[in-house]
């Protein structure tokens, strides 16, 4: 599977409500109004439906911020 940045942003978007060019690759939770625990949550649902992967809870509390995303979903790794 291959996700771009722009497509990541875009589900990521959708999913806080907000405008995909308030984030960047540094966005995540804490570090954006809307990311916030509950955002987090769902974040984690919206690509587990998306993309059909599975986030089990270790990853999802390492998956913090959008780079870290892109990376997993791209290479099936925590950055």
């Amino acid at each position: 599977m291959r996700v771009s940045y722009d497509e990541l942003i875009s589900v990521i978007a959708d999913a806080l409500n907000c405008k995909p060019e308030t984030l960047t690759e540094d966005s995540g939770l804490g570090h954006h109004e809307e990311w916030d625990s509950l955002g987090h949550v769902t974040i984690m649902v919206s690509l587990e439906e998306r993309y059909n992967v599975i986030i089990n809870e270790t990853n999802i509390a390492q998956l913090n911020t959008v780079k870290k995303l892109l990376v997993f979903l791209n290479e099936g790794v925590i950055s």
